[in-house]
């Protein structure tokens, strides 16, 4: 059996700590000395320090200063760590005021595909150019394995082999953070295969290999994300990661491989407010082929010591993860081949429902690309005081067993959210573990619904039974309607729902009147059983993260456009809606070297709601002549 001790997000914020993190630092160091044994090793997946040294009166010697504050205690008690210590950067272990914003653009639009990108790291693993921002970090990084494990680090991943029992054991430790720059760092980061690559060379013989890496793969930019998900999951045992502050532990076995993913919590914080943000760590007991315990160990402040986890669920803190036998894997692989074939045939598909195609501007018009999450309450816009208001998320959605009606103004957003949804649900199918389907309310109007999803799945008439019975399935609905002619099609609906309880339905409808809540879904929610939801206007938060989407790599005064787009919309009365948002952000763009006054501003915008111009997507099927009609109102009062 191998022991792994995983330890993440220590934000050391000053030389002389806090009281409070003392305590814990001392605590840790105490009890590792109770699950120490001559075959454990300890993981620590970055952010060593606090916001790049900024509390430091010595920066540069902020990582002696860390190994000085917490790691001597541990070899002091536990000796038989040493050489048995692996780190990984994190974004606060970066100094951001070493970051050239001039150079830093010019690298990250240079850096748009695979091929480029492993050739820089390739030609920089001792050349530091471009990555400053990390070389204190990396100078007492490679001192400091220099010093326990007799190996210099590279500018990016650093590896080595061990042996621990009868196991060989290759640790990958991935420079994540190379590219980090500020809060909006998801899915704009880089790692690069090559750093797998290069690593694997070097344990391709290790009967187990484990892998380090401060981000998780959702923060990586998309062009890369799934050739580094490929690598990791086909050649790894084990993934550590830290960031988000989350305790999480999930095995997963699929057509890329069999990888157990370990995301630990932040270990000597300052107390936290929050209870998911519990200070402890967690303690992996590998047997190889066999099975993974994992033991969670958690902080008490008022005994000033580590004691099980019991907030995940087990008495005893621990949780156990079999391999899948055979079985098992053969039912998870085919429904991998049904992912990979919705995926195919749907995802890119739904770009065309943004509003206008990437012909009519340089930004690059994808819903991963421009999505910006709205406000989801249980209420309609203000309806409610804060403290009865209930905010819902897409992971929340997703996550839960319940279905959802989510309403919504015309243009409020309510198809781009679906599709937005449904991506993520077919991305993030090893962890939903929900077979996603994505239809119209129309699609099932004059086709028997059983059939639709038959269709949509890609399987016959004869296995569609069996498999709404045993697999957890996400049924998307956009546009649904509980008045008029619709009744068949919400009888057919309401019979799906009862037949097969491991359906989760998700479906929009429209809000009729702004502020007041519908009543026409009631009569058919003992069967649908369904969350109600509301989508709410764009607050100001939302404009800016679209605006920022929107010019990202983008050479423009960004807080400018931001104020005077913000001011368009209460000065002209406009909806706060994605639709708005954009078109306006489109002829901000295309007048950029033009001044513009409200009378131009004005014209423009009912000039292409009009389609004059050549924007293809608009919603026809909604935009009619009385919407021209009040545009034209507006042009006149203007």
């Amino acid at each position: 059996m191998i022991r792994i001790i995983h330890i993440s997000d220590l934000h050391l914020e000053k030389e002389t700590p806090s009281f409070e993190k003392s305590t814990i630092i001392n605590a840790l160091a105490e009890d590792l000395t109770q699950q120490v044994n001559e075959d454990t090793l300890l993981l620590l997946t970055g952010d060593l320090i606090d916001k790049g040294a900024l509390n430091f009166s010595d920066k540069s010697n902020a990582f002696h200063t860390f190994e000085k504050v917490f790691v001597d205690p541990i070899l002091l008690k536990n000796p038989g760590l040493k050489g048995r210590i692996f780190f990984v950067p994190g974004n606060h272990d970066i100094y951001r005021d070493k970051i050239d914003k001039y150079s830093e653009s010019g690298l990250k639009s240079e850096l748009s595909n695979v091929k480029v990108l492993d050739a820089f790291i390739q030609s920089n693993r001792i050349n530091s150019k471009h990555l400053d921002r990390l070389e204190t970090y990396k100078k007492w990084e490679s001192d400091f394995y220099k010093r326990f494990n007799s190996k210099e680090s590279s500018n990016f991943e650093f590896t080595y082999k061990l042996n621990i029992g009868n196991y060989k054991v290759g640790i990958t430790c991935l420079n994540s953070s190379w590219l980090c720059k500020d809060d909006l760092d998801k899915e704009n980061l880089l790692l690069g295969k090559n750093q797998i690559e290069n690593s694997l060379l070097e344990i391709s013989d290790c009967q187990v290999k484990l892998a380090l890496s401060h981000h998780p793969l959702e923060f990586f930019k998309e062009f890369e994300r799934e050739s580094l998900k490929i690598a990791i999951y086909r050649n790894y045992d084990i993934l550590f990661t830290g960031h988000v502050h989350e305790l999480a532990s999930s095995y997963t076995s699929d057509l890329l491989g069999n990888i157990f993913i370990s995301i630990a919590n932040s270990t000597i914080g300052d107390f936290p407010k929050e209870r998911k943000y519990v200070n402890g760590y967690t303690i992996l007991d590998l047997e190889p082929n066999q099975k993974i315990v994992t033991h969670y160990r958690k902080f008490i402040e008022t005994h000033g010591n580590f004691v099980p986890n019991t907030d995940i669920g087990t008495e005893d803190g621990k949780k156990s993860f079999p391999i899948l036998k055979d079985e098992k894997l053969e039912v998870f692989e085919t429904n991998q081949r049904i992912i990979l074939s919705i995926e195919s045939r749907y995802c890119e598909k739904l770009n065309d429902d943004i509003i206008m195609s990437s012909s009519n501007t340089n930004v690059n018009c994808s819903i991963d690309n421009l999505f910006v999450e709205p406000t989801i309450l249980n209420s309609p816009q203000g309806n409610l005081n804060d403290e009865d208001t209930y905010r819902y998320t897409i992971d929340s959605i997703l996550t839960s067993k319940e279905n959802y009606l989510i309403y919504g103004m015309k243009e409020s957003g309510k198809t781009l959210l679906l599709d937005k949804m449904f991506i993520e649900s077919v991305k993030r199918f090893n962890q939903f573990n929900k077979i996603p389907i994505l239809l119209k309310y129309s699609d099932f109007k004059k086709k028997e619904l059983l059939k639709v999803l038959r269709e949509f799945i890609g399987i016959s008439s004869r296995e569609i039974d069996d498999f709404l019975k045993n697999n957890e399935s996400l049924l998307f609905i956009d546009n649904i309607t509980f008045n008029g002619n619709g009744n068949k099609q919400i009888e057919s609906l309401k019979e799906l729902l009862v037949k097969y309880p491991k359906i989760q339905l998700v479906a929009t409808a429209d809000l009729v009147l702004e502020n007041v809540i519908p009543t026409d879904y009631l009569e058919h929610n003992d069967a649908l059983q369904a969350n109600i939801t509301f989508i709410q206007n764009f607050s100001s938060k939302e404009i800016k993260q679209l605006i920022q989407k929107w010019y990202v790599g983008k050479e423009v005064d960004l807080q400018d456009n931001m104020q005077k787009l913000i001011k368009s919309f209460t000065d002209f009365g406009l909806p706060k809606t994605p639709l708005s948002v954009t078109l306006f952000l489109w002829i901000f763009e295309k007048q950029e070297k033009k001044p513009i006054n409200n009378s131009v501003l004005v014209e423009l915008f009912i000039e292409n709601l009009l389609e004059k111009t050549n924007i293809e997507n608009i919603y026809s099927e909604t935009f009619d002549f009385t919407n021209k009609k009040d545009c034209s109102r507006l042009w006149l009062n203007t």
